[in-house]
């Protein structure tokens, strides 16, 4: 969307790639499912030592636990990958850019000139600023609760703009960044402004400041010592911004394969390490071309001239 005018630069139509929006809290609820008793929360490792026939993880608590394989799956600041890489190597890049980000609570007056655009999300550039918001329908009301409660919607709203000074210089309270949001959309078509002014209170919170960050699985031959005992997927092993919404896909690639490189070394335990490496090659070639084109989507998004058919932001380039 032009975020002046309130027209749009291009859309996709409603049926393209039977797209819908999925409640994360119920598909993770949904994925659990017969494993909650496996699974341990509150747990922060502090350390792991591969032996001969595992690796043994110790967390902050004092517990420790052994296992085959240890897999970092913790995020874009994953503890595993900075224990396993080091400081140096496991720090990603950032980007010259802010982000904010939070869910929000809308009525059914707010939503009306909102949906009207889309009935999912809708994300735009002001031509004049270099400022990109995004907006996109989380939850929508309950069609079995009584016609006697208003409608409410859950909404995700977030705003970044690019600044040499990354986002050293966001505001520490929920306040301070609702004000810069409202400051950052003052040029903004109503339609759009309201959304800062109206379905964000001043009191509203939190507000998430999110780093623009990438990183991709460096290739360092001394890590020979894990043993193939240890890895990375998701987040971990692939850190790039939202702009080209893969990041998801990337993590399902990583586990489609993980779990075939586990198969493979059940079969032939003598090629652990070679299988291993194999699965990493894979991520790291397909990291680092999806963390590039990202960053650069980043970049590219917040400069309305520079969108276009052939815009980075628009290529499919995920395999």
């Amino acid at each position: 969307m032009n975020l002046e005018t309130c027209t749009p630069k291009w859309s996709l139509p409603p049926t393209y790639g039977d797209r819908m929006r999925v409640v994360r809290g119920r598909l993770r609820d949904m994925l659990m499912e017969g494993i909650e008793e496996r699974i341990i929360w509150g747990k922060k490792l502090s350390s792991f030592e591969v032996e001969k026939n595992g690796v043994k993880v110790q967390f902050n608590d004092g517990s420790c636990y052994s296992g085959d394989l240890l897999v970092g799956v913790d995020g874009c600041h994953s503890t595993v990958r900075s224990l396993q890489y080091g400081a140096p190597l496991s720090q990603p890049t950032p980007i010259p850019a802010c982000f904010l980000g939070t869910e929000a609570l809308a009525n059914e007056s707010q939503m009306k000139p909102l949906l009207a655009l889309d009935k999912t999300l809708f994300q735009g550039c002001h031509p004049s600023s270099p400022a990109w918001m995004w907006f996109s329908v989380m939850e929508r009301p309950n069609p079995n609760v009584s016609d006697m409660v208003d409608p409410v919607w859950r909404v995700q709203i977030c705003l970044s703009w690019l600044s040499p000074t990354g986002h050293a210089d966001i505001p520490k309270t929920d306040g301070g960044r609702i004000d810069l949001m409202r400051q950052k959309s003052t040029d903004f078509h109503p339609t759009f402004k309201k959304i800062f002014h109206e379905i964000l209170s001043d009191s509203h919170g939190p507000v998430i400041n999110v780093p623009l960050e990438f990183w991709w699985l460096p290739r360092v031959e001394s890590l020979g010592k894990s043993k193939g005992r240890v890895t990375l997927a998701g987040d971990a092993a692939h850190t790039m911004p939202l702009y080209r919404g893969e990041g998801f896909n990337h993590a399902l690639m990583d586990v489609n394969n993980l779990l075939s490189a586990i198969d493979a070394i059940l079969s032939n335990e003598a090629d652990r390490e070679r299988i291993v490496h194999e699965y990493e090659e894979e991520v790291r070639a397909r990291g680092q071309r999806s963390a590039l084109m990202c960053r650069d989507a980043c970049l590219e998004v917040h400069q309305f001239d520079k969108l276009g058919a052939h815009s980075v932001v628009r290529q499919k380039a995920f395999t």
